[in-house]
């Protein structure tokens, strides 16, 4: 994030530091959870085999979303016999946002089990540049932007609950940060300065019952997409959970900055750092397999998440394989082929899909003391 104009809060506990600037928006989490069709009513979407969900409650008024996992791509083919040829891509990107401001999610696979946790879904909101910059007279302003000044979302705005430089091996699970947490009380960033190491979505499928029984995250290395190897790495992990302005208050203490509204609610605090608007690069402007540099990132922090996938194909046995997000470096993040599954009768050169949707990153140097 740009020091040029701003106001600097230092964290005296590690040293880390966080700039207010024109740009910043608090973030907020609007859902979070696995979305079956034991506990939600979904319904066709149009598509094979898929489902819609629309969330009760409206976005709020001058708020945008964003949707980690919503940049699913496929390749596509056409038939001729038992024979199938590629004839291009598709992205699947799966969110709608009515008139009325109702967000319509789609893409979503059907259930098989009440316990399945499947369809992992959570939405972020951030206020508008048009909604932050408002002409009230009361709050932070800075270049314009009245920072923690527009309407606060019923949800809360989202903050670093915990913020951990950890060793995965091989496996990880929220827990691991804290006891409270699971993989759908909050939201997890991750940053890596080992080169060959990135964080995947893992779940455990139980043969016998045909159900998924167990989701957490899982420490890849990037030169070995055809195995389940795991690598062993130092990450930073920032934990991200809504606060209420009752939480904000009771966490304040007597030292630090505190913000409030016009009504008296307690927006920020500066106990904790809040999540901000993330920097958003659309996938099919990533590369595969190599580095992208992100203007003013220092260190690109991701939410995992899936966004296309690849084709390969000898003679008709085809290969495909997941594109994930993950550092490709300290300083730049790529796309990652992950997860190899086999398929008989496809033909067609090398293909990449890659989605248009946009990939999340946040600055790890906003949140840690390197």
């Amino acid at each position: 994030m740009s020091e040029i104009v701003g106001l600097k809060i230092v964290d005296l506990s590690d040293g880390s530091a966080f700039v207010f600037n024109e740009n910043t928006a608090p973030g907020s989490i609007l859902f979070s959870d696995y979305v079956n069709s034991y506990r939600y009513n979904l319904t066709p979407d149009g598509g094979w085999l898929t489902y819609q969900y629309t969330l009760p409650n409206p976005i709020p008024t001058g708020y945008e979303v964003q949707f980690p996992g919503a940049g699913r791509a496929e390749v596509t083919f056409t038939e001729s016999g038992d024979r199938r040829y590629v004839s291009g891509t598709q992205d699947l990107f799966n969110l709608n946002l009515s008139g009325d401001r109702k967000l319509t999610i789609k893409g979503l696979r059907q259930s098989r089990n009440s316990g399945e946790p499947n369809n992992h879904v959570q939405v972020f909101a951030y206020p508008t540049m048009d909604a932050m910059k408002t002409q009230g007279k009361a709050g932070l302003k800075i270049m314009g932007n009245n920072i923690f000044f527009n309407p606060i979302p019923s949800t809360g705005y989202a903050y670093a609950i915990h913020r951990k430089k950890i060793r995965i091996n091989g496996m990880f699970r929220p827990s691991e940060i804290h006891p409270s947490l699971n993989m759908n009380n909050a939201v997890y960033f991750f940053y890596c300065e080992d080169a060959k190491s990135y964080i995947t979505h893992f779940y455990v499928l139980n043969d016998k019952q045909t159900t998924y029984i167990d989701h957490y995250f899982v420490s890849r290395n990037r030169g070995d997409p055809t195995t389940t190897t795991r690598t062993s790495a130092d990450y930073y992990v920032i934990a991200f959970a809504n606060q209420s302005p009752a939480d904000l208050e009771a966490i304040a203490g007597k030292a630090g900055l505190k913000l409030r509204d016009m009504n008296g609610r307690t927006t920020y605090c500066s106990a904790m750092k809040v999540l901000t608007r993330p920097y958003t690069i659309p996938a099919n402007q990533i590369n595969v397999n190599s580095g992208y540099t992100i203007k003013d990132v220092k260190r690109p922090m991701y939410c995992p998440s899936i966004y296309g996938e690849t084709f390969t194909s000898n003679g008709g046995s085809a290969q495909f394989r997941s594109l994930n997000i993950g550092n490709f470096n300290s300083s730049t993040v790529g796309l990652f082929e992950v997860n190899t599954w086999a398929g008989r009768g496809y033909h067609g050169n090398y293909t990449i899909a890659r989605s248009s949707a946009p990939i999340i990153i946040l600055d790890a140097a906003d949140y840690f003391k390197f």
